[in-house]
């Protein structure tokens, strides 16, 4: 599970590295917490252009091919993440590209007790 910190704004899941709409029913659970975590699996997420609208961004520092698949570890703000990319998947070391992940497949926590909200 990758996890990062960030707040809201709006309707909206903000860190540094981009900005994440929250579907309607997230939204009050995410309301009640001042600073959140936010949580996805690594086959949840997809990798994009980092132009891309609601993209996060992350930074390429580790590629590992695993076969069928390739996992791809990036920086994202002061968090590591990982996404899981077809096996074919190519990204140099120092990459900057994009993370999309949809709203549906996100964990939302409370930073400072770690509760679980949504």
């Amino acid at each position: 599970m990758n996890f990062i910190q960030g707040r809201m704004e709006g309707a909206s899941f903000r860190l540094n590295g981009g900005l994440l709409s929250l579907t309607p029913d997230q939204l009050p659970a995410a309301a009640s917490a001042e600073t959140l975590v936010l949580g996805f699996r690594p086959e949840c997420a997809s990798l994009t252009s980092p132009q891309e609208d609601g993209a996060l961004l992350g930074i390429v520092y580790v590629t590992e091919e695993m076969g069928n698949e390739t996992f791809v570890f990036l920086k994202c703000e002061d968090a590591l993440i990982t996404v899981r990319a077809e096996a074919h998947f190519k990204a140099e070391i120092g990459d900057v590209l994009g993370v999309r992940v949809p709203p549906s497949s996100v964990r939302l926590f409370e930073a400072r007790t770690g509760k679980a909200l949504v």
